[in-house]
This record gives structure tokens, C-alpha cells and sequence, in this order.
């Protein structure tokens, strides 16, 4: 988990923790430990390793597991995500996992789908944390909002927004 101050934000991306949720629903995975193999983590301990207890932090940071962190449970909100009436309710779905990270919904309402060269200005406006170590987290903070952007720019119909929202000379396969 990603730590700016007081603002805590995943290590993963939106799109890859609906992977991952998507593998436990299609597989039925009820344990860490077979999660933990099924997403590449190989070893019979690899669920207590750091890399893979970061992106079990980052599901729930998302909203997308409850329960204790031994457990392996989708939140109802994971569940609309996999098995979505339509994909207009799997996107807003996606939409609220990531806008329930403080600090992307703080960068989105100052945003709005924009992304700036230099991202670090408008994070060290939402959050006032020092200059220095925003600037040490905006790189990372950009990635997540980058590949969440098409979530949270939606129309009135919530249709994902085009890759065109994104500054001209970037497309979301760049990032």
C-alpha cells in the first residue's frame, strides 16, 4: 500500500484488481494461498509475501474484498463488478471502487479526467502534503488515475469516456 501522509492508495491498478476478482469469482478461489498461486505468486508460502499481501491491501482499499484479511470474501460491490446486469452498472461499479480511495476521488473532483504533465501540482493542491514527497508519490498516484480515468469520466448515460480524454499525445495503452 501506498502511503502520502495521511492519504494511503493502492499498489495496483482498477483494472488490475478486477482481474483479480474476476480470477476468485471464475475459479471459486476461497483461499489465499491458492489466490496467491492462481495470480503468480509460486510457493506454498507466497500468500504471506509482501508482493502479493500488497495487492490483497490494495482489494480492500478498493472496497472489492471484506471481512478479515485471512478471508478471501468479494464485497457486494466485487460482485456487481463480475456479474454485472449490464456494463453500464459493471463501469459504475468500477467507478465507486475507485472513487472509495480518498485520494483519487480528491485529484479526480479537482481534474475531472485531465491529466497534466506536471500531475504532482494539482495532487500537492488536493492533499497539502510537502512538495517533496508529493513529488515522490505523483508518479505512482498518476498511474492508478490514469487507468481509472475511463471510469470516472462518464456521460449521463455513465458510457466509459473515450480514450481521447486523456491528454493528446497519451493513450491508456502508453501508460
Amino acid at each position: 500500500m501506498g502511503s502520502m501522509a495521511e492519504y494511503e492508495y493502492p499498489d495496483i491498478t482498477i483494472k488490475q484488481a478486477v482481474d483479480i476478482i474476476q480470477i476468485v469469482e471464475e475459479k471459486s478461489i476461497q483461499r489465499l494461498d491458492v489466490l496467491a498461486n492462481a495470480i503468480g505468486h509460486k510457493g506454498a508460502s507466497a500468500y504471506r509475501g509482501g508482493g502479493f499481501r500488497i495487492k490483497i491491501t490494495a482489494l480492500g482499499r478498493y472496497g472489492l474484498l471484506v471481512g478479515k484479511p485471512s478471508e478471501l470474501r468479494l464485497s457486494d460491490l466485487a460482485k456487481q463488478i463480475v456479474h454485472p446486469r449490464s456494463e453500464q452498472e459493471k463501469n459504475e461499479a468500477i467507478r465507486r471502487a475507485v472513487l472509495s480511495v480518498p485520494i483519487l476521488s480528491k485529484i479526480h473532483e479537482k481534474l475531472q479526467g485531465k491529466i497534466p504533465t506536471d500531475f504532482w501540482v494539482p495532487l500537492y493542491d488536493c492533499t497539502g502534503v510537502d512538495q517533496k514527497i508529493v513529488k515522490e508519490h505523483a508518479d505512482n498516484i498518476r498511474k492508478l488515475y490514469a487507468d481509472a480515468v475511463q471510469y470516472l469520466q462518464t456521460t449521463s448515460e455513465t458510457e466509459p469516456v473515450k480514450k481521447e480524454a486523456l491528454r493528446e499525445d497519451e493513450t491508456m495503452e502508453s501508460l
